[in-house]
């Protein structure tokens, strides 16, 4: 594993001190793992593949695969232009008419400035105690 360490930091054009201050690992342990007198840890292993997402984990850790990640390909979803267009009423088929018809939900009426200020609000009695 120590080789493929060391081939990912060439093609990265960082050295050990780099690698290490990026991780967040002694500079020794990196030494040591490239050296090869001690193997990487989880913990090693980990850090790296956090501080490096490109880095592809199967290809570090046996060999297979590529080194990096290929990006993928996302998929734009065509978004509303406003905020009500996404609240379109959907035309639906009626099978029995063999015609389209609007889907209509029923629409809550407007708030008028009485209701919102609290007049028409009825009032609970509270008990004399």
């Amino acid at each position: 594993m120590e080789e493929r360490i060391k081939t990912f930091m060439k093609a990265k054009g960082i050295n050990a001190a780099e690698l290490a201050d990026t991780i967040g690992v002694q500079r020794s342990n990196v030494s040591h793992v490239l050296n090869g007198r001690n193997k990487p840890g989880f913990s090693f292993i980990e850090k790296l593949l956090h501080a490096y997402p490109d880095l592809n984990a199967r290809w570090l850790l046996i060999g297979s695969e590529e080194m990096l990640k290929k990006a993928k390909a996302t998929t734009m979803q065509p978004q509303p232009r406003n905020l009500f267009e996404q609240f379109h009423e959907p035309e639906v088929s009626n099978p029995l008419e063999g015609t389209s018809a609007k889907v209509s939900k029923e629409r809550v009426p407007e708030a008028t400035a009485s209701s919102i200020s609290g007049d028409n609000v009825p009032v609970k009695p509270t008990k004399a105690g």
